[in-house]
């Protein structure tokens, strides 16, 4: 059953890969482009989506560690094929300190997981872009994005985020 479900994950990696060259996809992939391409889509209008998502977390023996990066990627070619946006690459660090003690499990501190993401968002707005959102599929690092949003908003940079914290269930 592990392995079965392991190559599920596997085959879905490898589909959600292979989504961006399809012809339904309105969104731009940054790695895809050339700078000068780069240059031209990068502006005040556009959006820009930065999924989060851990590269290398536990989650129980039964999964993968990589399962927080592989719904993100899952996540971020479901919206790419709803709206025109710019997508970044999928982050896959952050701050999972509750995880750290199984083994391959990996965190950053706080401070480091929040200057990570106020530096990323500062450079790509360089360019032009002030409205960002960033697809969480994690519940602690849900503290640093709010952290970096305070800090973007007082330059007049828009960063959103998923928050599964403050969901509500009816």
């Amino acid at each position: 059953m592990k392995n079965s479900f392991f190559c599920f994950l596997c085959f879905l990696s490898f589909g959600v890969s292979a989504q961006p060259k399809s012809k339904a996809v309105k969104a731009i992939f940054l790695e895809t482009i050339s700078w000068t391409e780069a240059q031209k889509v990068l502006n005040p209008d556009q959006v820009v989506l930065i999924p989060l998502g851990a590269g290398s977390k536990e989650h129980g023996p039964h999964l993968p560690l990589s399962t927080d990066f592989l719904q993100a990627e899952a996540y971020k070619i479901g919206v790419a094929g709803q709206r025109k946006l710019i997508v970044t690459p999928t982050v896959n660090y952050g701050f999972y300190p509750a995880f750290i003690k199984f083994p391959g499990s990996t965190s950053l501190h706080f401070s480091t997981s929040t200057d990570m993401i106020v530096q990323l968002v500062h450079y790509l707005a360089a360019y032009g872009p002030k409205r960002f959102y960033i697809i969480n599929v994690g519940v602690s690092t849900t503290p640093t994005l709010h952290k970096a949003a305070e800090i973007l908003a007082e330059e007049g940079i828009l960063l959103y985020y998923s928050d599964f914290m403050t969901v509500k269930v009816l």
